[in-house]
């Protein structure tokens, strides 16, 4: 229950500082350090930049709200190891996948495109905004046509998907989205996109678009059964 959940917050809490006040050395243990802190990650900024972009395996999987993705990034990119955006590789984005959600968009726009494209996989998953979401989007594609995406084409974007406006969402084929809906309903939407989405899957000629629908609970909760008949 709530009650529960609060001791052990605070027993995380408590143990994470403890830690934070011993003598740490090494990536690991900043990387152990933040995992009980990740709500509190102030001290990471009196750690060495060099030290913190050694310890960015170690931070993938944190929870971080923007202001501390952006942060932590911030600070990585002050490490004299730290490449150029222009020329990061797969590779860098693959290590760096757990703060990429803390990167601007003119960051973004420095990045190579064919690392984006290479990296799409990795990408797909990130917690990105929608703005950024936008931003990737665009650099995927030379010129980007949604009506000319495929099924394959979209369950590969992912989370990228965040990314698309309302024009964009209109232009995909009906058939598409309808054959997608459940890698799409797997995904963080807003309520527009969402139901955008399943209009389109409504619409879609196989008319199999209520059926799955209704099967769908994120798709379902934006609609009516009044928008269903």
């Amino acid at each position: 229950d709530d009650d529960d959940d609060d001791d052990d917050m605070g027993r995380r809490l408590a143990l994470g500082r403890r830690m934070k006040q011993a003598q740490l050395t090494g990536p690991r243990q900043y990387g152990r350090v933040a995992r009980f802190l990740y709500d509190d990650l102030d001290f990471l900024e009196s750690v060495e930049p060099d030290d913190l972009y050694d310890s960015v395996d170690e931070l993938l999987d944190l929870d971080l709200d923007d202001d501390d993705a952006a942060n932590l990034f911030r600070r990585m990119s002050q490490s004299s190891r730290f490449p150029a955006l222009s020329q990061f590789t797969r590779q860098d984005m693959q290590r760096m996948r757990g703060v990429l959600p803390g990167m601007s968009l003119s960051q973004l726009r420095q990045l190579p495109r064919q690392t984006i494209r290479e990296a799409i996989d990795d990408l797909k998953d990130v917690d990105f905004g929608e703005s950024q979401a936008r931003e990737i989007l665009e650099e995927l594609y030379d010129d980007f046509e949604p009506s000319q995406l495929t099924a394959i084409q979209l369950r590969r974007m992912g989370g990228i998907a965040r990314g698309l406006d309302a024009d964009d969402i209109e232009d995909l084929d009906d058939n598409t989205v309808e054959e997608v809906l459940d890698d799409l309903d797997d995904l963080e939407l807003n309520d527009a996109q969402k139901r955008m989405l399943a209009f389109k899957a409504l619409r879609a000629p196989n008319r199999q678009g209520a059926l799955h629908l209704l099967k769908l609970g994120g798709f379902a909760d934006t609609l009516s059964l009044d928008d269903i008949d």
